[in-house]
């Protein structure tokens, strides 16, 4: 981390998702630090969709490593994700 940077309010590390042979995520990371707006952008099949899922709990990735404020969300279900 480089000095005074911020901390990131909202991380994705290494999320990977399957779907049967397809794999929809691979080693997908991304950080969010407070008061910064992104967007996930890229082509029809990229998996957009597929990381919001993941990060809702909707779907289960196999590889995963989601962090709301420092606390994985790991195990939680998708409606305690909505209060969050």
């Amino acid at each position: 981390m480089r000095e005074g940077a911020m901390t990131a309010i909202f991380s994705i590390r290494d999320v990977s998702m399957r779907f049967g042979g397809l794999l929809a995520l691979n080693r997908f990371s991304m950080e969010v630090e407070p008061g910064s707006i992104h967007a996930l952008i890229g082509p029809n099949g990229a998996g957009k969709s597929t990381a919001f899922n993941c990060v809702s709990r909707f779907c289960t990735p196999f590889e995963r490593d989601i962090l709301f404020d420092g606390k994985s969300l790991d195990g939680w279900r998708g409606y305690k994700t909505e209060a969050v």
